[in-house]
């Protein structure tokens, strides 16, 4: 039995792999021929280059990846196509088409489909139209007195580490979280505090496992991300996030 489910399993492999390859020889020589092409391998594609890679790394091979062709660029993470793009105006034209709001697998990541940066195009569209009328200048105006408070928090906290060596990201992410809650939300959290501290490494944890999915693309399945300790880890940061900030 364990014999005929591995001849199986290795079969679906073989059958998925040539799947891959097939379906990226017939794009790269039909709707991707425009595109520049990176270097890349079979099967894994230019993901190969991540294998052993902490996250700082695989963030600067992927920026090196836009000095290597011209723009725009075709790149498959394994079975996954990317195009880069570095031109404002292409930029441009992406953010303004309707056929690129629909968000890509990777925003599943982020375990929130109703969210304003991870929503469905149709349900995006409903809630940006009803921000929009939040970000006019008389309103705006009236947050100017809070701005201002926690601008002053953060000078403070600055001040306290002149002559010495420390991570600016740190306050700056408290004090810029501290405004969005109180103005965005009405929650005066006074979040550039310890409790800023605790948001800010729980933040920084789950975003280095989104990371780390983005650039390994083997992790794109949750059956394969579920068996990892990051996963694990994962689950249990938003388990707490929710108990303490209910």
């Amino acid at each position: 039995m364990i014999f005929l489910t591995s001849i199986v399993l290795l079969g679906v492999s073989v059958i998925f792999c040539l799947w891959i390859e097939i379906r990226k020889w017939y794009l790269n020589r039909t709707k991707l021929r425009a595109y520049s092409k990176l270097k890349e391998v079979p099967i894994l594609g230019i993901g190969g280059r991540f294998i052993g890679l902490d996250n700082e790394k695989s963030m600067q091979s992927i920026d090196q990846l836009f000095y290597e062709k011209e723009q725009p660029f075709a790149a498959w993470f394994g079975p996954t196509l990317a195009i880069g793009i570095d031109s404002p105006e292409d930029m441009f034209t992406v953010l303004n088409a309707d056929q690129c709001l629909d968000k890509p697998y990777l925003y599943s990541h982020l375990r929130n489909e109703t969210g304003l940066f991870s929503s469905p195009k149709e349900l995006w569209k409903q809630h940006r139209r009803a921000l929009n009328p939040t970000f006019s200048t008389k309103i705006m105006n009236t947050f100017i007195p809070t701005f201002n408070r926690k601008a002053g928090i953060l000078v403070e906290r600055l001040e306290r580490n002149i002559g010495t060596k420390f991570d600016i990201y740190r306050p700056i992410f408290k004090a810029l979280t501290d405004s969005i809650m109180n103005t965005g939300l009405g929650m005066n959290w006074e979040l550039q505090t310890k409790r800023g501290d605790d948001l800010h490494d729980m933040f920084m944890e789950i975003m280095s496992s989104f990371q780390s999915r983005v650039v390994r693309f083997w992790l794109k399945w949750d059956f394969v991300y579920n068996l990892t300790k990051a996963c694990k880890r994962e689950l249990l940061l938003l388990e707490q996030g929710s108990v303490e900030n209910p």
